[in-house]
């Protein structure tokens, strides 16, 4: 009895067969792990890449706004000082910063252009010394619509009161960003 009990002891342990199926567990199961970790790296540089695209046109959206709701309202108080309004280009006058308002318009003014230029959207002044920058690159489509008080379309200088903006930007590895907002021009002189 004693030498039954001796050699059950001996015998005890693990089976190459055990051993085998536990290695071929357990690099399946690593595998499958890196293989979910790898997917989850790429995903978190895709949602990145897509945050920074779209942090972008926020960016580019927000200071077109700041700046095109400057044009500066002009001499005979029913019209803004707009000079060029197509769909790639605006040009229009604003105050120069520091001066006071003069509603002649040309008389101590800052001449500025918002254009699209390539896939970029620039951005100038015509300062001395005059300044240019760009807003927003990557640019797919850019688009301005000049509308009248009561929210349509219009031809006219004289009755421009809302400017929409419309932009598309798809960066290089990213998703494709469309924001479109409606700038309502302030009126100074009234």
């Amino acid at each position: 009895m004693r030498t039954q009990r001796r050699s059950a002891r001996l015998q005890a342990g693990y089976t190459l067969v055990e051993l085998a199926f536990a290695g071929g567990l357990l690099g399946s199961l690593s595998a499958v792990a890196g293989l979910m970790w790898v997917d989850s790296l790429s995903t978190v540089s895709a949602v990145e890449t897509d945050n920074a695209g779209i942090a972008q046109a926020r960016y580019a959206m927000e200071r077109l706004a700041r700046e095109i709701r400057q044009v500066k309202w002009g001499t005979t108080g029913s019209a803004y000082c707009i000079t060029t309004f197509t769909s790639s280009q605006l040009v229009y006058r604003r105050t120069s910063n520091g001066s006071s308002y003069d509603p002649t318009c040309g008389t101590g003014d800052l001449l500025v252009t918002v254009a699209l230029s390539g896939s970029a959207v620039n951005l100038a002044y015509s300062a001395s010394p005059a300044a240019s920058s760009n807003i927003a690159a990557d640019v797919n489509s850019f688009a301005l619509s000049y509308l009248d008080s009561s929210l349509t379309v219009t031809n006219s200088a004289a009755s421009i009161r809302y400017v929409q903006i419309t932009l598309t930007m798809k960066p290089a590895s990213g998703q494709t960003t469309t924001l479109r907002t409606l700038v309502a021009l302030r009126n100074t002189y009234l």
